[in-house]
């Protein structure tokens, strides 16, 4: 199947997340601390060597996902006419989205 006849419905988890061009790996260009990252890239005993574009690439990714995340949380607190995001919003979301199912049981409410 090429990439043209995707089609984005079929996906089992549309976050509405914006593409944004490439860039390249700088420092200034992620939210998230880039040593912390590749701090915690390196205690998984297989990882010797992590390169600096190995860590950008996950920062950018984890950025997406928190970003993704809080967006469909959101829209569940927006729903309920509320203001303030809940934990209990936050499970909606896990319970929800089918990409998501990989985190089902890691929040106690």
């Amino acid at each position: 199947m090429s990439e043209e006849s995707v089609n984005i419905e079929e996906q089992p988890c549309n976050t509405n997340v914006e593409e944004s061009p490439a860039v390249a790996a700088t420092p200034k260009q992620t939210k998230l601390p880039m040593a912390k990252i590749k701090n915690i890239m390196k205690c998984d005993p297989d990882a010797n060597i992590v390169s600096n574009e190995a860590v950008f690439i996950t920062a950018k990714a984890t950025e997406f996902f928190i970003d993704a995340i809080a967006k469909e949380t959101y829209s569940i607190t927006a729903k309920g006419k509320r203001k303030t995001v809940t934990k209990k919003d936050l499970q909606t979301i896990l319970d929800t989205l089918d990409c998501l199912c990989f985190m089902e049981g890691t929040i106690d409410i």
